[in-house]
């Protein structure tokens, strides 16, 4: 009886871990794609900017499930979980939907109107 005792408490243990391991990762996943997505904004908008300096940008970058718009001179990158914006300060009307991969985002500058296409 002793020994059923002690399998039942180690097998209780063991699935405590297993579930707490799960739990961890899953944590973890959500916080490295939120961080993720936040530092390749941050390098559209860099790429926005350098557009509007140099008349055009070009990088490849992570992207997720998402949409990039701008209006009025706000970048805006919208997912299911997200939605980050930031001033460019240029005039600007387009909206590109986005599947997750690594694509090369361009901005160009044309005339005053900022434009980007995610190839």
């Amino acid at each position: 009886m002793v020994e059923i005792t002690e399998y039942t408490i180690v097998v209780f243990v063991s699935a405590l871990f297993a579930v707490a391991s799960i739990s961890v990762y899953a944590s973890f996943s959500q916080f490295e794609s939120a961080a993720q997505t936040e530092g390749s904004f941050s390098s559209m908008v860099t790429l926005a900017l350098s557009a509007e300096a140099n008349g055009s940008a070009r990088e490849s970058l992570p992207l997720p499930d998402s949409t990039l718009s701008c209006r009025g001179g706000v970048l805006d990158l919208t997912t299911t979980t997200t939605n980050l914006r930031a001033d460019v300060g240029e005039s600007c009307s387009f909206s590109v939907p986005i599947e997750p991969g690594t694509w090369t985002v361009s901005f160009s500058l044309n005339g005053s109107t900022l434009a980007a296409e995610v190839t």
